[in-house]
């Protein structure tokens, strides 16, 4: 066999694995977007079941061999669960889909519309209180300095606390 016939040998490997790999990845997004769906489904049927109040705070993550993972994203809603999870676990098993369930694990997650407070947003918060200071610091410091020019002894303190202020 020729270098030519080694090249479309190659070439035909190649093809037949790009293939086949494009078959796998189709059958396992197509597996993917029915655990997706499934685990809708579960979401409407655990909401249905939760107080309204811990509902909004609460998304099925994870639905495996009877165990089920909810992700709360708030700690106290979380206790809250935690403390009536045996209640939950009953009612639920009730519904035809949560006849195995065995546990219920609830995770702290935020959830994805939320958005979490960030360092940035706290330093942006310290920053603004720090002008809201500065500018009212610097309002006393123009009115200490108004106070002392009246007095002759006090130049060169007026003269730093103007530098301050930048007056």
């Amino acid at each position: 066999m020729g270098i030519k016939g080694m090249n479309e040998k190659k070439l035909n490997i190649s093809y037949q694995s790009l293939q086949t790999m494009a078959n796998d990845s189709a059958t396992q997004w197509h597996a993917l977007h029915q655990q997706v769906a499934a685990l809708g489904v579960l979401q409407k049927r655990v909401l249905q079941i939760l107080p309204g109040e811990l509902s909004s705070h609460c998304r099925v993550t994870r639905w495996q061999q009877g165990q089920l993972t909810i992700a709360v994203n708030d700690a106290a809603a979380i206790t809250g669960l935690r403390y009536n999870s045996a209640g939950l676990r009953d009612q639920l098993r009730q519904l035809p889909e949560f006849s195995n369930l065995t546990q219920i694990h609830f995770k702290v997650i935020p959830l994805p519309d939320e958005k979490p407070i960030t360092a940035t947003h706290h330093e942006t918060q310290e920053i603004k209180q720090a002008r809201i200071l500065s500018s009212s610091a610097k309002t006393l410091l123009k009115e200490a300095i108004s106070d002392l020019n009246t007095n002759p002894a006090a130049a060169k303190l007026t003269e730093a606390l103007s530098k301050l202020t930048g007056s």
